[in-house]
């Protein structure tokens, strides 16, 4: 029974009209019908090469369905059309037979389609006009080629389908390998790393209902209402990480079209050394700007500096941890990630600790924004100052001294001493 069905998942039909053949690519004219037809015998298998999800509702979907509705035979005329990669075909009398076919370009269309006419009734469906049509492009991977080659080709297929204008530069996060072993992992953690725009929505209710977060820092999302909770979308955590591990918040938060694998920043902000960091450098900052947003409500609604400095928040409390490790530790660093990781893990997981440190964060920002120098700097203009002057000199200069002047308070607390404290914990692990 499950050979059956693996081998139904694997080979698929598709009736063509006119088409011709080149370089192992078949390009065909297919009745609208048909194609809605083979979307909906394949389902969610079809698409797991596409680097983004249906978008349904979206502007360019309505226009899709409006044209079917209204003008079918004018389709063929507005529609780029879908590309299909599959491991082989073969085609006899206006059938093409397709192994392992995976939809790598035109998902907006190709559900749009599928969507419209499975919703249709029988009298409906033959009311529709039969003359409507769309270009279909299907690519056959050598068959000599090794798994790898194969995937190679196919995501480079799906690249390059995919680089006009509609497609956001962030729908690239899914070919980014890093990427999507960052989400493998990050899944053990309870938490859903969304690579694709709207692939949460497309799981079973079950497998949504399976991400619960991690007991030891989910504290840090209580006020999150969302049922979206523990989804962490791959824009705000590469923005997060920028922000705090990078400390460039004013690219987080003003050039976030950087930071995508399309992005001139990509290269500085994901390469080699970052790759080999622990995933909670990529989970913390993240964790970090949630509460910001619901806890101190750094976010749209604010009346104040919070409701455009959420990363600056996350910036400043990484930069805060660093200097309060620097002092009890003797050791200088350079930025954040060169913390070792078992420190922020057992600051993160002592929620006392952490909100005290969280809101001693709130309370630098507070101070630096009433700092006359700075209040000079913003003057009624915020978001420039986010996006153009935060890291001049000399306001980072005045960031760092509200720090240490917090730091200075601090020793008739015990803050630092758990702060030593866990610096030794970590240090003994380590060794």
């Amino acid at each position: 029974f499950f050979l059956l069905v693996w081998q139904n998942a694997l080979h698929k039909i598709l009736y063509i009209i006119k088409n011709f053949e080149e370089s192992n690519t078949i390009v065909a004219a297919v009745k609208l019908g048909d194609f809605a037809n083979f979307v909906n015998d394949g389902g969610n298998l079809l698409f797991h090469s596409n680097i983004r999800n249906y978008l349904k509702g979206t502007k360019i979907n309505k226009g899709i369905k409006t044209t079917l509705k209204e003008e079918p035979e004018r389709f063929w005329f507005y529609n780029n059309g879908v590309t299909i990669v599959c491991e082989d075909y073969s085609q006899q009398k206006g059938v093409v037979h397709l192994k392992a076919p995976q939809i790598v370009n035109g998902c907006q269309t190709a559900k749009t389609l599928a969507d419209y006419f499975k919703t249709k009734t029988t009298k409906e469906l033959n009311e529709i006009k039969q003359d409507g049509h769309l270009l279909v492009k299907i690519i056959r991977t050598k068959k000599s080629a090794e798994e790898n080659e194969k995937k190679e080709l196919r995501d480079n297929i799906t690249r390059y389908t995919n680089s006009q204008n509609a497609v956001r530069g962030l729908d690239f996060y899914a070919l980014d390998t890093f990427q999507r072993n960052l989400k493998s992992i990050l899944k053990n953690y309870g938490y859903y790393y969304e690579i694709q725009r709207g692939s949460f929505i497309t799981e079973p209710a079950s497998v949504q209902r399976s991400y619960n977060g991690c007991d030891n820092y989910n504290y840090l999302l209580k006020s999150v209402k969302s049922s979206r909770k523990y989804v962490l979308p791959a824009k705000e955590v590469i923005q997060a990480f920028t922000a705090g591990i990078k400390q460039m918040p004013s690219v987080a938060y003003g050039r976030a079209n950087e930071l995508t694998p399309l992005g001139s920043k990509w290269d500085k902000i994901i390469n080699e050394d970052t790759k080999n960091l622990a995933p909670e450098y990529f989970l913390f900052p993240y964790l970090i700007l949630k509460y910001a947003k619901e806890e101190l409500n750094y976010k749209t609604g604010a009346s104040d500096f919070r409701k455009n400095a959420a990363f600056l928040f996350v910036a400043t409390y990484f930069l805060f941890i660093m200097t309060l490790v620097q002092k009890v530790s003797g050791k200088e660093y350079e930025s954040p990630e060169e913390i070792d990781i078992e420190i922020y893990k057992n600051i993160i997981v002592n929620q006392s600790l952490n909100e005290k440190l969280l809101n001693k964060t709130h309370g630098i920002l507070k101070h630096f924004f009433l700092d006359s120098k700075i209040e000079e700097e913003v003057g009624d203009n915020l978001r420039g100052f986010l996006q153009n002057k935060i890291h001049k000199d000399k306001n980072w200069m005045v960031l760092k001294r509200k720090i240490a002047q917090v730091i200075d308070d601090l020793e008739f607390d015990n803050i630092l001493d758990e702060i030593q404290a866990l610096v030794n914990k970590a240090s003994d692990v380590e060794e």
